[in-house]
């Protein structure tokens, strides 16, 4: 990979003279097999033939062919949500990466690992138009974990395995390793990394004590607790941790969809799913409610589908967060007052009138003054009404 990548891959160690020379597409395929993905799914296309001849001769890879992009990283989601492992989804370039578009932005949503990879032109037609050229990592930078860019087949190993580790720990999710033709096509030694450490990526993978205390007192000390219950409770495996929770403290159930079948419906305590799809008791709970205990691994700010929860929030009441935020509003329930005084006080930036207006700026670009034929700038003149003669001087 070049200096002018998307991002920082490591690198991998020296390579000895007995690291056997592999293809960029051989590569992949070897470092899917290390990392014990089984199960594939994609659609073939010009920027990943190398990629595919090469799994045409594999038997350790089974590869799932979709009729469309999208539909291989849904599958993908799908699988990696049933499986516990990651979904592995593989497109094309310009409009098959496209196409994984939506999967990635739901996978992201949902915190599902979600590895995509996308061919990419040959890295000197980059930046060029090239035929079925898109600029893939710039287009899912908001939706995605993390993104490579790979230009050297020596550099596939170390992607893929970052990768596979970016989207398989912390809070899950997609990551997308974007590789062009050529490093597809060209020979290096094939080394693998014995490890892998991504500088600034420390993810929390362990409660912090006395945030579990501080929680444990809060939910003694509250009169109508709620615990609000989402789809980490699945992956994390807690269903019956929750269970005893639930009946040790008395406190109601309520579940997002993303958390359906992590507490029995048919238990007294389950209160079903807030929103406008889902239960009345659910969505009074949340509104009544003087704790929100969250037992989920990622908490955003619920919708307005869900307004009694936000509703609970700007009235200040207690709410459990994730491990590295405050148990309580330190503002009493004035953050949000505050954010809206602040941006009320900045100053309006005021749009032109018209495109055409001299020295106006609309949105970075500038627009010069109107000019005559010969050059020199137009005067602002006000031309009369229709249907009337000029006022005589």
């Amino acid at each position: 990979m070049t200096a002018d990548s998307a991002s920082a891959v490591p690198r991998p160690p020296s390579r000895q003279t007995t690291s056997p020379d592999l293809t960029g597409a051989e590569a992949v395929v070897r470092s899917l097999e290390l990392l014990g993905v089984t199960d594939v799914f994609g659609l073939p296309g010009g920027a990943v033939l190398p990629l595919y001849d090469t799994l045409m001769g594999d038997n350790q890879l089974r590869h799932i062919l979709v009729r469309h992009e999208q539909g291989a990283g849904h599958a993908a989601e799908g699988y990696a949500a049933a499986s516990g492992k990651v979904g592995v989804a593989i497109a094309t370039s310009g409009p098959g990466a496209t196409n994984l578009v939506t999967a990635i932005a739901d996978a992201y949503m949902d915190s599902v690992p979600l590895l995509a990879i996308t061919g990419q032109v040959f890295s000197n037609l980059m930046g060029t138009d090239a035929f079925q050229e898109a600029d893939i990592v710039g287009i899912t930078m908001p939706i995605t974990k993390h993104s490579f860019l790979v230009k050297d087949a020596a550099d596939v190993p170390a992607a893929i395995a970052a990768a596979y580790e970016i989207a398989s720990t912390g809070r899950p999710g997609p990551v997308l390793v974007d590789i062009t033709k050529d490093a597809q096509q060209n020979s290096a030694p094939f080394v693998w990394p014995p490890k892998v450490d991504l500088p600034g990526y420390r993810p929390v993978t362990k409660a912090h004590g006395k945030q579990i205390q501080a929680a444990a007192t809060l939910l003694a000390a509250a009169k109508k607790p709620v615990l609000y219950v989402g789809g980490g409770v699945i992956r994390g495996r807690a269903s019956k941790e929750l269970l005893a929770l639930a009946e040790t403290t008395g406190a109601p159930v309520v579940t997002t969809l993303m958390a359906r079948g992590a507490f029995p419906d048919s238990h007294p305590q389950h209160l079903g799913m807030p929103g406008m799809h889902g239960t009345v008791p659910a969505v009074l709970a949340l509104q009544e409610a003087d704790l929100l205990d969250l037992a989920r691994r990622a908490f955003r700010r619920p919708g307005h589908r869900q307004g009694g929860a936000v509703r609970a929030e700007r009235q200040g009441r207690a709410r459990r967060h994730r491990p590295g935020r405050d148990l309580e509003d330190p503002h009493g329930g004035r953050a949000d007052r505050g954010r809206r005084a602040r941006r009320a006080r900045r100053p309006r930036r005021r749009l032109p009138r018209a495109i055409g207006d001299a020295g106006s700026r609309h949105r970075g670009v500038v627009v010069l003054p109107r000019r005559t034929a010969r050059g020199v700038p137009a005067r602002a003149t006000r031309r009369p009404p229709t249907g009337c003669s000029p006022r005589s001087t």
